[in-house]
């Protein structure tokens, strides 16, 4: 399940990049203006778009450069997050119907 959620999470955090990226060009930012207003080298936003991870002070410059809400990315993880976490309880509650009735056999005896 721990890889489940790690690629789950970085689904998530791409999907709010690439909300940021679009936005950025929709409103006609260069990658050299991206990257000036993230604060880091255009080589370097490339492999930040490209892990679809960026520190939390980059996104939020990006998010006011391209003139959008930082809320607005996020909001696109939210969906990926609550599908992992009603994924995480089923697995939960059928390990515990699996080793409920083996207690009670235990204890029948």
């Amino acid at each position: 399940m721990a890889k489940e959620q790690t690629y789950i999470m970085q689904e998530a955090a791409c999907n709010a990049v690439d909300y940021l990226r679009r936005a950025a060009r929709a409103n006609d930012l260069t990658k050299t203006q991206m990257a000036r207003s993230a604060g880091v080298s255009t080589p370097t936003l490339d492999r930040r778009f490209e892990d679809g991870d960026l520190r939390l002070s980059q996104f939020l410059k990006l998010a006011a450069a391209a003139g959008v809400k930082p809320s607005d990315a996020i909001k696109l993880c939210d969906d990926a997050v609550a599908t992992y976490n009603q994924r995480a309880e089923a697995l939960a509650s059928k390990e515990e119907k699996n080793e409920a009735p083996a207690a009670t056999g235990a204890s029948g005896s």
